[in-house]
């Protein structure tokens, strides 16, 4: 059991912008942590808990604990008696998170971030009564309470710039608690499956957290671990996963022989010569051939992640600019890989060798040294309210992140069957294939895709 308490100096009460003639005590606080942090895991030192008290507008504690015993207990202003006089339910909430938080208020409602980001982690509170005995706050906070709808995945060795990794799954959603209202309801913002996960510090690696898609259905999992250009991937099949558990991945250090999978940006890729490099695969297809998933145009919620109608009534992107975070390539992928612009569809067209093949188009480099690389692209259609296109059936039908110029709710798609291969415009709420390219750091490709594996 671990005892704080606080005492503060008396303070004048501030109304209206002028001092008050008299004096109002200030509040202390009498607070017992009980438990762990979460379940089975023990506090460590510098935790933090943050305490947030219904109907208390503007003001919180945060307790940290020394590693030891102790607690200590900082306000974020000075807590006076008339805090609390009017609240009638006397419930608190008190969140735990992995990562340091900013906290702001604005509005009835505290907002948390990092850096002035959305942190995209697990976190977990429980909510307590608390009693006002005169001048002081009594309370009791018994934590343990288990990753409530969150699964952690760990993954040893990571010990090191883990602000480059990030982990992505289609089964697993990342999660931001963004807040809390003064009446103590928790504020969240999901993310799409499959989006990427920041890496967070624990114990002898890091831990990435996200709702849970099939939560106690067996189900293949695939993982893409990602540290700038290099890229980790793993598949788990018939795996039965479950919220509120953790769940330990094989260490960075596991290549091979069914662990992680390694392979540098670049080996995703082809390189036929030209100003970027093609990806082997559509985004979302596990090989050359498969069409993979369909994407309205600036949306990153795919057919194969849920989005069930492509009419125009379901279309929920509004910009006429492309920014990284609608591009369904970065968004998935990481990195610097990202949708292609017209002009580099154009580059594709001009300068490599096309051989229809029936159920698609195999593209070879035809510059002198790129003439052994190619990439396939297959027959996709595209899809239309909740059908795929009958007219383009033998078609591949691939986004630019190109807006047409003269329509606002047209932008430039590839269109590629036997007879023609061309640029055209295509209704943004319609779905179309994405083939990602990626975006190499050398003045010549060459500087960029010939490297030695070292592990970090």
């Amino acid at each position: 059991m671990f005892v704080l308490a606080l005492t503060a100096v008396s303070g004048w009460m501030v109304s209206c912008g002028k001092q008050s003639s008299g004096t109002e005590k200030s509040m202390t606080f009498n607070i017992k942590v009980l438990g762990t942090k979460s379940e089975n895991e023990a506090w460590s030192k510098g935790d933090k808990l943050l305490v947030f008290f219904d109907e208390v507008a503007g003001k919180y504690i945060s307790l940290v604990f020394d590693g030891i015993n102790d607690w200590t207990v900082t306000p974020s202003e000075t807590f006076l008696e008339s805090d609390f006089k009017a609240v009638g339910n006397k419930r608190l909430t008190a969140i735990y998170f992995p990562v340091a938080v900013d906290v702001s208020y604005a509005d009835g409602r505290f907002s948390f971030s990092g850096a002035g980001e959305k942190m995209y982690s697990y976190y977990v509170y429980e909510k307590f009564m608390y009693i006002v005995d005169g001048s002081t706050v009594v309370a009791t906070l018994t934590m343990g309470k288990k990753l409530a709808d969150f699964a952690v995945f760990h993954v040893a060795g990571l010990t090191s710039g883990l602000d480059r990794y990030t982990l992505g799954c289609p089964l697993v959603s990342p999660v931001a608690c963004t807040g809390i209202g003064i009446d103590g309801t928790i504020m969240e913002d999901v993310r799409l499956p499959g989006a990427r996960i920041a890496a967070v510090a624990d114990g002898n690696g890091a831990s990435f957290a996200g709702r849970l898609l099939r939560s106690g259905t067996s189900a293949d999992y695939s993982f893409l671990l990602t540290n700038g250009d290099k890229y980790y991937s793993l598949t788990r099949k018939n795996q039965v996963y479950v919220v509120e558990n953790r769940y330990d991945l094989p260490a960075i250090s596991e290549i091979g022989n069914g662990k992680w999978t390694f392979a540098y940006a670049h080996d995703l890729c082809a390189d036929l010569g030209l100003s970027v490099l093609w990806a082997k695969n559509n985004l979302g297809a596990a090989s050359e051939s498969e069409a993979g998933d369909y994407f309205s145009w600036g949306e990153r919620k795919g057919y194969l992640t849920g989005k069930t109608s492509f009419s125009l009534n379901e279309y929920a992107f509004a910009g006429n600019t492309l920014q990284p975070e609608d591009d369904a390539a970065r968004f998935f992928l990481g990195g610097d890989f990202r949708m292609p612009t017209s002009a580099e569809w154009e580059e594709l067209m001009n300068n490599c060798n096309w051989e229809w093949k029936g159920n698609g188009y195999l593209v070879t480099g035809r510059k002198d040294g790129f003439t052994d690389k190619s990439i396939f692209l297959p027959v996709t259609s595209y899809r239309s309210d909740n059908d795929l296109s009958e007219q383009f059936k033998n078609a591949g039908c691939y986004w630019s992140s190109t807006p047409d110029t003269g329509s606002d709710d047209k932008a430039m798609y590839a269109a590629l069957d036997a007879d023609k291969k061309e640029i055209s415009a295509l209704l943004r709420h319609c779905g179309c294939a994405v083939r990602p390219v990626f975006v190499y750091k050398g003045e010549n490709v060459q500087d960029y895709t010939h490297y030695d594996y070292v592990e970090d």
